[in-house]
């Protein structure tokens, strides 16, 4: 069970956004987040709630190892 972050657009048209949720069987811990308002590239439809979710999944590992930033 590896740290997992999950990042998917609800209006992917090329992978169905029920595949987020499924990360979970290979990741149990995954932290799934399924974006409204993106398609198959979230992190160019919503690059600022990308990035959020991306700096706070790796502040959490950063803050597990026991590292200060």
């Amino acid at each position: 069970d590896l740290p997992a972050l999950v990042i998917w657009g609800e209006h992917d048209a090329y992978v169905p956004s029920s595949y987020a949720v499924r990360q979970r069987e290979l990741f149990p811990s995954a932290d799934v987040h399924v974006l409204a308002s993106s398609g198959h590239w979230p992190f160019v439809d919503a690059a600022d709630t990308v990035e959020r979710l991306l700096m706070r999944f790796l502040g959490s590992l950063l803050r597990r190892a026991g590292v200060r930033a």
